[in-house]
């Protein structure tokens, strides 16, 4: 008690100055109608700016959930998107109609065929795809890497791909229950199989370093056709990776004296740096794939 004595004695000047002080605030803006308007105005203003500020920083934070549900909205668009699908050939089926017009004195009771077509197709999926998050990644090494946080409780097998939002990222090496090791599209030994796209033309896209923008197409015959700026997509032959996906733009293309194949030169699609989130494609035909290349393997 003597302390708050004291404290009051020691400081009750400056604190009945700030009473009298917004007493007198108070009064002006209460009983002048000039001063109240100013006094509403600014404060709408200052709610304003700080209500600004705060949906700034509640969105900020509510930032991850909105990206993993748009991330898993985009897992469901790509699971319709046409590369997906398996369709085999469908039947059509002609249905003939004879349909007798209204009688009148000017139609006289003509008769009229009409023919319908129905076309009936189905279409199997292939391709399922589980989104994930890289949670460690390189780009500076000869051999690269990525980690991701989904495992084989998330149905992720060793020769998976893995795509990004604007093009492949890599293929799953090892698997253990949670995550999963890839290995990046930024390593020596991957060979990604790709074409030229609206050309027919296919090869090797391989990663010959050290830039992590550019990849190698490889294996494409000198007399085709291939200039800067076409677009280079995933082919159907390695069964990884759904036909047609974004890989990136054709750089350059030079010919070796002697050689007879281009160099060209594929400026990727996707930025390996930045790389945060990504899908892994299950090929619900890949063991079947793999047994009949184990077959014609075995015949040679």
């Amino acid at each position: 008690m003597r302390n708050l004595l004291e404290f009051l004695a020691r400081f009750g000047g400056f604190f009945l100055f700030l009473i009298l002080e917004a007493l007198s605030f108070f009064l002006i803006v209460r009983f002048d109608d000039d001063k109240n308007r100013i006094f509403l105005s600014s404060s709408n203003a200052v709610a304003g700016y700080m209500l600004k500020k705060y949906d700034a920083v509640a969105d900020y934070f509510s930032l991850p959930g909105e990206l993993d549900q748009l991330q898993e909205e985009n897992k469901r668009l790509r699971e319709q998107l046409a590369e997906s699908y398996y369709a085999p050939d469908y039947d059509v089926d002609t249905v003939s109609l004879t349909v007798r017009t209204q009688d009148s004195i000017y139609s006289k009771g003509v008769v009229v065929r009409d023919t319908l077509q129905k076309q009936d197709s189905m279409a199997t999926q292939i391709y399922a795809y589980v989104e994930a998050n890289v949670i460690s990644n390189s780009i500076n090494r000869r051999n690269n890497t990525l980690t991701i946080d989904r495992g084989t409780s998330q149905g992720i097998a060793p020769r998976m791909g893995v795509i990004g939002p604007q093009g492949i990222a890599g293929i799953v090496k090892t698997v253990s229950k949670h995550y999963a090791s890839v290995v990046s599209v930024l390593h020596s030994d991957i060979s990604v199989s790709a074409t030229v796209k609206h050309k027919g033309y296919f090869g090797a896209l391989v990663w010959n370093g050290p830039d992590p923008r550019y990849m190698q197409l490889e294996a494409i015959p000198k007399h085709a056709e291939i200039a800067a700026g076409d677009t280079i997509v995933t082919s159907s032959f390695s069964g990884v990776f759904p036909a047609g996906l974004l890989i990136g733009i054709v750089e350059s293309v030079t010919q070796n004296p002697g050689d007879n194949f281009h160099n060209i030169k594929v400026a990727l699609a996707s930025d390996m740096s930045r790389t945060g989130r990504v899908y892994v494609v299950q090929n619900k035909w890949l063991e079947e794939y793999k047994q009949v290349q184990k077959q014609e393997e075995d015949r040679k």
